[in-house]
């Protein structure tokens, strides 16, 4: 089988005593043997010569390929490469067993495979936005993706819902109903009293401390050295007014209640364990660890104390 679109050459091949020319132009002449095709013209540089015998794997004796020019004799073999411009094949002492000489162009070579099989064509059944397969995602998906921001707003809307419900419930978990706030603070009226005495009130079932400070406690107090103190603090740091001190009548050691008055320090003083309260409830001797606690609390009057968080 010759193919043509190579160099225009011309070649000359002889079987036996007989020349035979060629030139294969149409596909009438493929696969066919050399003398069904003499007398024309080969167009191309590079040919491959396949002979076929009588008999399979016999070869006709002391064939070769003759290139004319260069005086060049190539041995014929079942597939031969010859390349150049004029050869021959000839010198057979059998010529009888060659049947056919065929050539072809190897500038294409043999063709290894069916390139002439249509590719199947789906486009009736593609979307017309995705006709062009070089075409990115980005542009062909634009109805896709309203699609899918419509699906994506149908589920996140309901959800939202049931979060901020969620929500809502456990924020107000942590909102007292009024009547348990009102026992959260504690309302003293302090006008009965009288400087330099201390009296015990109730605050979310603990004892707490209001003591009527003098001016000479209260000097006592802001005296003293910080760097002396366990648990230093300073006497303005715990006060509201500097009369008054409000602290927890509770102990920090074990939680007993101190007694008023008693103690190395004219404070307040601790039986159980031998803990020892400056006038400020500072820790000045003693097992316990820190200074008596103050609650929060205000003076809405000269005659009012509020003891615990203000009421909104």
């Amino acid at each position: 089988m010759l193919r043509n679109n190579c160099r225009k050459t011309f070649n000359i091949f002889e079987i036996g005593n007989v020349t035979y020319k060629f030139r294969i132009l149409s596909k009438e002449c493929q696969n066919v043997s050399v003398s069904n095709c003499k007398n024309g013209f080969s167009k191309f540089q590079s040919i491959n010569l396949s002979p076929t015998f009588n008999k399979r794997n016999e070869m006709p004796y002391s064939g070769r390929v003759i290139e004319r020019r260069m005086k060049k004799v190539t041995p014929l073999t079942r597939n031969t490469f010859v390349n150049g411009a004029r050869y021959s094949v000839c010198g057979f002492k059998n010529a009888t067993m060659l049947l056919t000489c065929s050539a072809y162009n190897t500038c294409y070579g043999e063709r290894k495979y069916h390139n002439d099989i249509i590719t199947p064509n789906f486009d009736e059944h593609r979307r017309s936005d995705c006709l062009d397969p070089n075409q990115q995602t980005s542009v062909t998906n634009e109805s896709k993706k309203i699609l899918a921001s419509v699906a994506s707003a149908a589920i996140a809307l309901p959800s939202i819902y049931v979060v901020k419900n969620s929500l809502r419930a456990v924020a107000s978990s942590f909102n007292l109903p009024g009547d348990i706030l009102a026992l959260s603070n504690s309302e003293i009226d302090i006008s009965e009293i009288k400087e330099g005495k201390c009296i015990t009130v109730t605050w979310r079932n603990q004892p707490v401390f209001v003591h009527h400070r003098t001016p000479a406690q209260i000097e006592l107090a802001r005296s003293m050295d910080l760097k002396a103190l366990r648990d230093p603090e300073h006497d303005d740091d715990r006060i509201v007014r500097p009369e008054w001190l409000v602290t927890l009548a509770v102990c920090t050691h074990l939680g007993c209640v101190p007694l008023y008055g008693k103690g190395d320090y004219h404070g307040y003083f601790c039986p159980c364990h031998g803990s020892h309260y400056d006038t400020s409830g500072r820790i000045r001797q003693g097992p316990a660890p820190l200074n008596l606690e103050v609650p929060e609390h205000r003076f809405p009057d000269d005659n009012t104390l509020d003891i615990g968080p203000p009421l909104t």
